[in-house]
């Protein structure tokens, strides 16, 4: 009973990692496997070059922002504070 039981088990292993090797046409074919590689080495590629228009955007748009916020640290540091409270005198 216990032979049986790991025979299927051992089949049901079997069968699932077959659905999990790579499709049949590519197995046996160096083309094929070559072609799929040059595709992701594209796509790879392409993906990069976006990203890095992407981030050159981002910069050039934050750029404003951050010339705005460096010339008001600059106003705020140098001007000395204008309106001191005082305690009322008692």
């Amino acid at each position: 009973m216990a032979k049986a039981a790991q025979d299927k088990a051992l089949a049901d292993l079997r069968d699932t990692f077959q659905g999990v090797e790579c499709p049949t046409p590519l197995k046996h074919d160096r083309a094929g496997i070559l072609k799929m590689a040059e595709t992701l080495h594209f796509r790879r590629e392409t993906s990069r070059e976006n990203l890095a228009q992407r981030q050159e955007a981002i910069k050039d748009w934050l750029s404003p922002l951050k010339q705005q916020y460096g010339d008001v640290s600059k106003e705020f540091a140098i001007k000395p504070a204008r309106h001191v409270v005082h305690a009322p005198a008692r």
